[in-house]
């Protein structure tokens, strides 16, 4: 089953911004609530901020990792909805090719050369493409999803989307999105993390009225499993983990209350005992 357990926390709490797909030694959160530029990177202790994004920003998309990051489009207050993006080297922001249309919100998976933004207000099914220099269509994932606030794992040929404003989950194969159904629970305003076939998808918003989920699923490329709960429940948190047995979630709101701590997640792992045999 695995377990959760605190890490360090932001040295700024703060919800709706994004992160990389990295591992949970080497994480990266950057803008938010605020509207916030700020960037900071996880060494799996603790968070040391670093250089800000050029244009400050909330519901961003973000991908890659802590070293070839990218932030692309998002909401600035006073602007609206914006198609800026910028690649991250590890210290600092460059201003890069904006995408074609403007976007909030919504899933985003790859790396730096291999990136997939999906969904985003206002209720949009479209799919962009990355490769490090130009944005091109990929395919629309088949139904208009507000899918906001970080949700989104795997690569450009192998991605997952789970986390939404609806239950129901897709994978991409770099061309055609595929629904596998539903997973066991709401989670809008969660995070996925991981690979396509080893997955976590944790907390957000549950249906009206009830408090922030604290509730978890694994997704092993065929099923979806219960996990055990976080203990801070939350809503737009950044993420990373490169599969369902190592990730993190960090800051995100309480609806009302931002929160600035980190909890890392261990999968379960089974332990072989060998009995030596010998011949008398």
């Amino acid at each position: 089953q695995g377990a959760w357990a605190s890490g360090g926390n932001l040295n700024t709490g703060r919800f709706n911004g994004d992160s990389g797909n990295t591992p949970v030694t080497a994480g990266i959160y950057f803008g938010g609530t605020g509207v916030s530029a700020l960037t900071e990177e996880y060494d799996g202790t603790s968070w040391t901020e670093s250089g800000d994004l050029g244009t400050a920003r909330t519901a961003l998309h973000g991908f890659g990792t802590q070293t070839t990051a990218v932030g692309s489009a998002g909401y600035v207050d006073g602007s609206g909805d914006v198609a800026n993006v910028e690649e991250y080297n590890g210290s600092s922001w460059t201003e890069v090719t904006d995408t074609p249309s403007s976007r909030r919100g919504g899933a985003s998976f790859g790396t730096l050369t291999a990136g997939v933004i999906v969904g985003g207000h206002p209720n949009l099914n479209t799919t962009l493409e990355y490769d490090g220099t130009n944005w091109a269509s990929g395919g629309n994932i088949g139904t208009g999803m507000d899918r906001t606030e970080g949700a989104g794992a795997g690569t450009l040929t192998a991605g997952l989307v789970v986390a939404g404003d609806t239950t129901e989950s897709f994978t991409y194969d770099g061309t055609n999105w595929t629904d596998i159904g539903t997973c066991l629970g709401p989670h809008d305003g969660g995070v996925d993390m991981g690979v396509q076939t080893s997955a976590i998808i944790a907390t957000g918003f549950p249906p009206p009225g009830s408090n922030i989920l604290t509730t978890v699923e694994t997704y092993d490329g065929t099923s979806f499993s219960t996990a055990p709960s976080v203990a801070t429940g939350r809503y737009g948190a950044g993420k990373g983990g490169v599969a369902s047995t190592a990730a993190f979630i960090c800051g995100g709101d309480q609806n009302p209350g931002t929160v600035a701590n980190t909890e890392e997640f261990t999968g379960a792992t089974t332990a072989l005992n060998l009995k030596t045999i010998t011949d008398s």
